[in-house]
C-alpha cells in the first residue's frame, strides 16, 4: 500500500485541492499534516469530500516532552553547521538565531506526527508544499532513513524560496534540506534559475525538476464577440501593497484609454481596500469599477463569463506563478502581467502583454494601454489571442495533466531505483 504524508499550511487553499483531487487516484491513502489557522468544520467536509485524513500541527502547544525535545537539541550538528554558515556570511545575531531554532522546534513536533504514520506495513512517500521549515522536518527522515521511505520530496514557489521575499531575509538550514530531500519540484524557470545560483547544493544533492502547478478546467470559455465595443478588464489578488493595484488604476486612467468604455471588475480584499477604492474614484468614474470583495474559486469563474472579461491584469512587484492568471487563461482570457517571478513562463506576446518589472512611468503605462487598445480593436488578432491564452494554459498549466504527470514520475522514480 502507497501512502502519501502532504504537508501544507492550509487545506482550504485552491492548489491543495486541485492536487488532491487527482493525487487520490495515484495512492492507497493520503494523510495531510496543515500547520495552518484553519476553520476544523470546513476540514472536516473537504476530508470526506475528497477521501483523505488529516491533523493539525499544534506547534503552539507548549508541553514539557516538546519543551524537553528542544533542549536536548540546542547544540546538535545541524545547529552548529548553521551557526557556522550564519557567521560566515556575517549573519549572525539574534532574529536570525531565533528564526533557526523555530524551524527546529517545528520539526520536532511534526516529527511525531509522521512518525506515528510510518507504517512498516506502507510504502510512505513524504511530500512538502513549500519549502520552508515543513521541508527541513521531512528531510531529518533521510537520516537513519527507513527502507519502506520511498521518497521525500518538496516543492518551492515564492516566500519559501527568494531570500529577500521572506521578512527575514534568510531561510534556515537550506544546504541540509537540499542534501536531505531526493527531489526538489520548481513551480517556474525561474524559480529553479535563482536556486541554482544561490548554490546551495553539495556534492549528493537533490534532483531539482520543474513541475509547474495548475488550476482545474471548469469547461467556462470566453466567447468571442466580434461587434464588442467596452473593454472589460479584471483583476484578483489580496490588496497588499506587493500586489501594485494602483498600477492598474494608473493604466486604466492613461490617456490612450480615457475616451475608450472600459470596465474594471477588482476581486478581493485586504489593507489597502479603502486605499485603492479611493483611487480609483479619484481617477476613474465610478460606472467602471466594481468591487467584489474575496469571492470562491468558482465565483471567479461566474464573475469572469458574466462581465464578459477581455484582458486579467497582474502588476505585481514579485510573484511565483499566480494561480490567477492561470485561471484566466483557462477561460481564454489574454493576460497583461510584468516580468517577475515565474510571470514569463505564463504571460507572452502571444497570449498578452508582459512589460518588464521597471516600465511603470505614466508615458509607458499608457504605451501599454494603446498596445491593449489596438489588440482588442483588431478582432481576428484578438481572437487569436484568445485561443493562444487557453492552448497555454492546457499545455503547461492544466492542473489535471501536470498533477498526473507529478504522481508518475513520483512512483516510476522510485520503481527505477
Amino acid at each position: 500500500m502507497k501512502e502519501l504524508i502532504y504537508v501544507t499550511g492550509k487545506i482550504n487553499f485552491p492548489f491543495f485541492i486541485n492536487e488532491i483531487v487527482v493525487m487520490r487516484k495515484y495512492f492507497d491513502s493520503v494523510y495531510v499534516l496543515s500547520y495552518g489557522d484553519e476553520d476544523k468544520l470546513e476540514c472536516d467536509k473537504l476530508a470526506d469530500k475528497y477521501k483523505f485524513n488529516y491533523d493539525f500541527i499544534l506547534e503552539k502547544q507548549l508541553s514539557f516532552d516538546n519543551f524537553k525535545m528542544l533542549c536536548c537539541n540546542l547544540l546538535n550538528k545541524n545547529i552548529i553547521e548553521e551557526m557556522s554558515f550564519l557567521k560566515k556570511t556575517g549573519r549572525l545575531n539574534l532574529k536570525n538565531i531565533a528564526y533557526m531554532y523555530y524551524y527546529e522546534w517545528f520539526s520536532l513536533i511534526m516529527g511525531k506526527y509522521v512518525t506515528k504514520r510510518i507504517s512498516k506495513n506502507k510504502e510512505i512517500y513524504l511530500y512538502s508544499f513549500w519549502l520552508s521549515r515543513p521541508a527541513f522536518a521531512i528531510a531529518k527522515f533521510n537520516e537513519n532513513r527507513r527502507g519502506n521511505i520511498k521518497q521525500i520530496i518538496s516543492r518551492t514557489h515564492r516566500y519559501d524560496l527568494y531570500e529577500e521575499e521572506n521578512s527575514f531575509n534568510y531561510l534556515p538550514f537550506r544546504r541540509y534540506i537540499d542534501r536531505n530531500l531526493d527531489r526538489i519540484y520548481f513551480s517556474s524557470r525561474d524559480s529553479l534559475k535563482y536556486y541554482q545560483e544561490k548554490n546551495y547544493s553539495c556534492e549528493g544533492h537533490a534532483e531539482y525538476c520543474l513541475s509547474y502547478l495548475g488550476t482545474r478546467n471548469f469547461n467556462i470559455r470566453k466567447q468571442y464577440n466580434i461587434n464588442k465595443e467596452e473593454i472589460v478588464f479584471a483583476s484578483c489578488s489580496n490588496m497588499i501593497q506587493r500586489k501594485r493595484l494602483d498600477l492598474i488604476v494608473s493604466l486604466l486612467a492613461s490617456p490612450s484609454l480615457r475616451d475608450i468604455k472600459k470596465k474594471w471588475i477588482c476581486i478581493g480584499d485586504g489593507e489597502l481596500f479603502e486605499e485603492i477604492k479611493d483611487m480609483a474614484r479619484l481617477y476613474l468614474d465610478e460606472t467602471e469599477v466594481f468591487f467584489t470583495g474575496r469571492v470562491s474559486e468558482e465565483e471567479i469563474y461566474k464573475i469572469y463569463k458574466e462581465h464578459d472579461v477581455d484582458f486579467f491584469v497582474n502588476m505585481s512587484d514579485s510573484e511565483g506563478v499566480p494561480v490567477s492568471i492561470m485561471e484566466a487563461l483557462s477561460m481564454g482570457i489574454p493576460c497583461v502581467a510584468r516580468n517577475v517571478g515565474g510571470n514569463a513562463d505564463i504571460v507572452n506576446d502571444k497570449n498578452g502583454f508582459l512589460i518588464e518589472k521597471e516600465k511603470v512611468s505614466s508615458k509607458e503605462l499608457d504605451d501599454l494601454a494603446k498596445k491593449i487598445v489596438d489588440k482588442f480593436m483588431q478582432k481576428d488578432q484578438y481572437f487569436k489571442m484568445m485561443n493562444n491564452a487557453f492552448d497555454l494554459w492546457n499545455e503547461r498549466f492544466n492542473t489535471e495533466h501536470n498533477v498526473k504527470n507529478f504522481c508518475e514520475s513520483l512512483i516510476a522514480n522510485q520503481e527505477n531505483t
